[in-house]
């Protein structure tokens, strides 16, 4: 099928797409599509490809956006994008010197709007304050649920989340669960990198499974989880590595 025939009903393609950083080739002819309005979760043990992949989708919709320390790898083969914005969330969160009320204004939150659960947050300041901390100095698991919101409330048409439920005490990831299902439900289009099979059951329309940076099976989720085809993504559903 031609290229732009396949890009019709996608947010972006990826045909061929090979990244490396140096010398080193860290995703090797990756062929995914990423269908608009869906949920597509990129799976697999660490090191494997999946967050480079989320830094090339980023650079396609707009090569400006890649921070935070990323670099713009080098890569290859044909990259398509049919979304004008997109928004990521790196695994660590957002590192920055401004205060929470000022990041959160401009998606049009606040600390108090958001109804964080922060009961069981040891180290949170009470509510009131967290508006004022820069958002650098928030505690960990709280900047990373703070920055998880100023992606999902940025109204941007492509959401890239890497690993949104990391580190994160359980009521804090409940409610960040229930932000993605929301989302979802709406029609978002996402791609989320995630080790926790049990989100990507729960949120996936299409899953890929990468290795060693090579595309090992991507399908839709039902037959992907319960009919994988091949033996390396039986194994790791079974062992999750």
């Amino acid at each position: 099928m031609e290229a732009n025939a396949k890009i019709e009903g996608a947010a972006a393609l990826l045909l061929g797409v090979s990244v490396n950083y140096g010398a080193r080739e860290v995703v090797s002819g990756v062929d995914l599509e990423f269908p608009r309005n869906e949920v597509t979760c990129l799976v697999g043990p660490g090191a494997s490809g999946k967050s480079t992949l989320l830094t090339v989708l980023e650079a396609l919709v707009d090569a400006e956006a890649v921070t935070e320390g990323d670099d713009l790898p080098s890569w290859r083969g044909l990259g398509m994008a049919r979304v004008a914005s997109c928004a990521r969330m790196r695994q660590h969160g957002l590192r920055s010197a401004r205060s929470v009320a000022a990041l959160l204004d401009e998606v049009g939150e606040s600390a108090a709007s958001l109804d964080l659960p922060l009961d069981d947050l040891p180290g949170s300041p009470p509510p009131e304050a967290i508006g004022d901390l820069p958002m650098a100095e928030a505690p960990d698991s709280l900047r990373r649920a703070l920055s998880f919101a100023l992606v999902a409330r940025s109204g941007r048409e492509l959401l890239l989340f890497d690993e949104p439920l990391f580190a994160l005490p359980p009521a804090l990831a409940a409610w960040v669960r229930g932000q993605l299902l929301a989302l979802k439900r709406a029609g978002q289009t996402m791609v989320v990198v995630t080790h926790n099979l049990a989100l990507a059951r729960l949120l996936a329309d299409r899953v890929a499974l990468l290795v060693d940076g090579e595309l090992v099976e991507a399908d839709r989720a039902e037959p992907f989880f319960n009919h994988a085809r091949h033996p390396r993504t039986r194994q790791y559903l079974c062992w999750g590595g």
